[in-house]
């Protein structure tokens, strides 16, 4: 058995502790390992998908939720179908730019983009979406932040975020049961956010920021934790557990607040070089928590096809 070394494409290479090529491989204890083939399993959405989602309901049970341009489906585990649940609010008009944003608020899924109002599903009932109440923003993104929702990029006001009133997505009066907003100084627009504990990570495009719930008066407080280092690939932006992120930036990939270079000297360069740095605001990341590797979807310079790349936590 010869071992094969990591995957750090940027090393010299004469580097003996280093492989420059590595294509449908994965990571395993000793070395590397073959990567399964891409097998269908559903049939295929009405159009394009942009932005999916699973949940679980309270019974077990789990459902599968994706988003095209105009609609909202729902996988049906007996036909394997996409049933379409899009509702009263439907159909949309996702721009061309955008996805779809998704956050979970007790057994409610909010869906979210900048042309429509937000969206709201019942996981447990698993009936249709409809319209949030309240008269809330419309927005690119959604989190959670403890017992508020929060509704970041603003259509119109890009560094802004607002939240609804404490434990209640129809209440969004501003100064009123602790809904409010912030508009952020610097930093330039928000690309996403992360749930924390007592508040949540705010990304932005040229710094990542914290939201702590204080109470009182002023229901949440904001503070610059990284003013140098952004994320400018929104849907890059995967959260591995609590506190641990990683997301990409315009000069390669890094984890968790403080910016840990985790593609440094690695792979940065060559993805740089292969990525449609055109199509760069829409590499898209999702985590497999059975390998423990996130992967990044990307569009290829030139080739207009799609390929992955992975980081093994």
């Amino acid at each position: 058995m010869i071992p094969f070394a990591p995957y750090e494409p940027d090393r010299s290479k004469f580097s003996a502790g280093a492989l420059t090529s590595m294509v449908n491989a994965l990571p395993v204890k000793d070395g590397w390992g073959p990567l399964p083939s891409l097998e269908a399993y559903s049939q295929a959405l009405p159009s394009r998908c942009l932005g999916a989602v699973y949940v679980r309901t309270a019974a077990g049970f789990f459902s599968v939720i994706a988003g095209t341009k105009t609609g909202l489906y729902r996988l049906n585990a007996t036909t394997l179908a996409w049933d379409d649940i899009s509702g009263a609010g439907g159909p949309f008009n996702v721009a061309d730019a955008d996805r779809w944003s998704f956050a979970r608020f007790g057994q409610l899924l909010v869906a979210t983009q900048i042309n429509n109002d937000p969206q709201v599903y019942d996981i447990d009932a698993g009936s249709n979406f409809a319209p949030m109440g309240g008269n809330p923003p419309r927005a690119k993104y959604a989190w959670a932040a403890g017992s508020f929702l929060v509704l970041g990029h603003l259509q119109g006001l890009p560094s802004r975020c607002q939240w609804c009133g404490l434990e209640d997505l129809s209440f969004w009066e501003v100064g009123k049961r602790g809904s409010d907003y912030q508009d952020l100084p610097d930093g330039e627009d928000i690309t996403g956010g992360i749930p924390e504990p007592q508040g949540a990570v705010i990304l932005q495009r040229r710094a990542i920021r914290q939201m702590r719930f204080m109470g009182g008066e002023y229901t949440f407080g904001f503070t610059v934790i990284n003013p140098a280092r952004g994320c400018v690939a929104p849907h890059s932006i995967v959260q591995i557990r609590a506190g641990d992120y990683v997301y990409l930036t315009e000069d390669g990939f890094f984890r968790g607040s403080q910016g840990q270079a985790i593609g440094a000297e690695r792979v940065d360069r060559t993805f740089l070089n292969l990525a449609d740095l055109d199509d760069f605001a829409l590499v898209r990341g999702v985590n497999d928590p059975i390998e423990k590797t996130v992967w990044w979807q990307f569009t290829r310079a030139g080739l207009a096809t799609q390929n992955l790349i992975g980081y093994d936590w």
